[in-house]
């Protein structure tokens, strides 16, 4: 699988963890026989001081994207059998319809139209990237992306890479997400809305039995079981001044660890938190519920995206061809 090891989602969602990792655990709790292997080309977009809030963009690399599928074509080659390469992300998606134009979800003559639309905002080394991906499809890997999140009008700019599968996301009335793009070239649809469900060690993503992502080893273990009176608070007026120093530079690295243990309230049962990691300052969202700490996505029920679909059929792609192997052999 290729994707974003570093970055935090766009919102809060799953913000313990990737989103890298959250689209691996999907397809591992899909299909545990299969063996994964990542390839990371996301980072984060960040001041000096390594300030990033919930709201950071993430940027993705696209000579590592070009080099990452440059390094799987010479592994085929070399004879090694890769059965399907996940890409749950998108550089840019476009908008290719004027806002009265009609919309068949399933209209195949719009595929020439919407090919020449998406060439006119590609690069060179957009161009790059298609050419890499149907050299991996010739060479009998399967290759799936992600339709993207921008609606129906949008397109995954991927769309012009021959051979290349597009899955899309489905609502739970199983029809398809309004959020879902790239209709035109999608031949898969999965699900793309997933419940959350918080429980006392971590949180399930997948809706398989148990917990997907425990919370030790991540920013809220020393919060887990905590009471806000357990900490003392930072009001929001010198939140904000310090904030300032940080982008100023002039923050030291005492007031900056200072931070580990100190809340700022920012809303009712809602307060900011801290995380000093190598001198670096991290800051996340918390609630009060039931008079304890808990990650912002206790107020969320659902994971949404067509990062999470993808990851299901690649899930099934693979499965299938193991279980072909296991009959053969």
């Amino acid at each position: 699988m290729v994707d974003s090891f570093e970055s935090p989602f766009d919102e809060p969602e799953v913000s313990f963890i990737s989103h890298g990792k959250a689209v691996k655990k999907i397809l591992e709790r899909n299909n545990p026989l299969a063996d994964i292997e990542c390839f990371n080309i996301g980072c984060i977009i960040k001041n000096d001081d390594g300030i990033w809030t919930n709201n950071t963009k993430e940027k993705l690399n696209k000579d590592l994207i070009v080099d990452t599928f440059k390094k799987i074509i010479q592994r085929i080659k070399d004879g090694e059998k890769i059965d399907a390469i996940n890409c749950s992300f998108e550089i840019k998606s476009y908008n290719l319809l004027k806002p009265n134009d009609e919309i068949n979800d399933i209209v195949i003559d719009s595929y020439p139209v919407a090919l020449k639309q998406l060439a006119r905002h590609w690069t060179k080394k957009g161009n790059e990237i298609i050419e890499t991906v149907q050299e991996i499809t010739q060479n009998g890997t399967r290759i799936i992306f992600s339709a993207g999140n921008r609606g129906k009008r949008c397109f995954n700019q991927y769309c012009r890479s021959t051979g290349a599968e597009f899955t899309g996301a489905l609502a739970n009335d199983g029809k398809i997400a309004d959020f879902s793009s790239s209709r035109q070239f999608c031949q898969h649809y999965e699900r793309g809305m997933l419940p959350i469900k918080l429980y006392k060690d971590g949180m399930n993503i997948t809706g398989k039995p148990g917990i997907d992502i425990p919370y030790k080893d991540t920013w809220f273990e020393k919060f887990q079981g905590k009471k806000p009176q357990n900490y003392e608070l930072l009001n929001l007026e010198d939140f904000k001044s310090l904030i300032k120093k940080c982008y100023a530079k002039t923050v030291t690295m005492d007031e900056i660890k200072k931070l580990n243990d100190k809340l700022v309230p920012t809303g009712e049962n809602m307060c900011f938190c801290f995380n000093c990691i190598d001198n670096k300052l991290q800051i996340h969202s918390l609630v009060v519920i039931n008079d304890c700490l808990a990650p912002h996505e206790a107020l969320k029920s659902t994971l949404r995206g067509t990062s999470f679909a993808a990851p299901q059929r690649t899930a099934k792609i693979t499965l299938n061809e193991a279980m072909k192997e296991i009959l053969n052999s």
